[in-house]
């Protein structure tokens, strides 16, 4: 009989004695099938997870161009703000910043799908104490513009005179002014602060 049932199901089922405790156990090798079973409720608790993890909305994918726009054209930056060299800079930087997305291409704005016009109207700096760190001077900055995104497909305006802003505040001690080095450390701040939201508000995540 005991040698039937070893056939049956795959393992002895004659008892054996522990060396531990003297606590009378049974001895069962696994069967294979356990296996199988255990590792298909694996697969089956994985997928179960991802798919409530797209039911849920979290999704990763990468930042695109709207309207299944691939290449872009930065449009020459229009400085009005009667600060030098902000419009040069900052038409540096969104150029670093698109360029590194490889799903979309920078072309010239005469042969792109969408066109992107920056204008800044509006650059201030303060000089100011902290009330709360006396001994504390801060420079501020600030830098105000609009943008403007036009898809040269079909000669429509998709985002139009956004306003953006962005300023940054640097401290120093109180005895420091504010040097040529001080002040393009600040621009350089607000800038990329600035081109951070430029490249936000263009591209969309969904």
């Amino acid at each position: 009989m005991q040698s039937k049932i070893k056939m049956r199901y795959g393992w002895d089922m004659k008892p054996s004695i522990a060396a531990k405790d003297g606590v009378s156990t049974r001895a069962a090798a696994p069967d294979g099938r356990l296996g199988l079973f255990m590792a298909s409720l694996f697969v089956a608790s994985l997928l179960m997870a991802s798919l409530l993890a797209v039911g849920c909305g979290y999704r990763q994918e990468r930042p695109g161009l709207p309207a299944g726009a691939r290449s872009l054209g930065l449009s020459p930056v229009k400085n009005l703000t009667g600060s030098g060299e902000l419009d040069v800079r900052l038409q540096a930087l969104l150029k670093r910043r698109f360029s590194g997305h490889a799903n979309i291409r920078l072309r010239d704005p005469g042969k792109s799908d969408l066109r992107l016009h920056i204008d800044l109207t509006r650059f201030e700096t303060t000089r100011t104490l902290d009330p709360a760190l006396a001994s504390n001077r801060v420079f501020g900055y600030r830098l105000q513009g609009t943008l403007t995104l036009f898809d040269a497909r079909d000669g429509k305006a998709l985002i139009a005179k956004y306003p953006l802003s962005a300023s940054v505040r640097r401290y120093y001690a109180d005895t420091v002014v504010e040097t040529p080095a001080i002040r393009d450390e600040g621009l350089s701040d607000v800038l990329k602060a600035f081109a951070d939201k430029v490249e936000r508000r263009v591209l969309l995540v969904f």
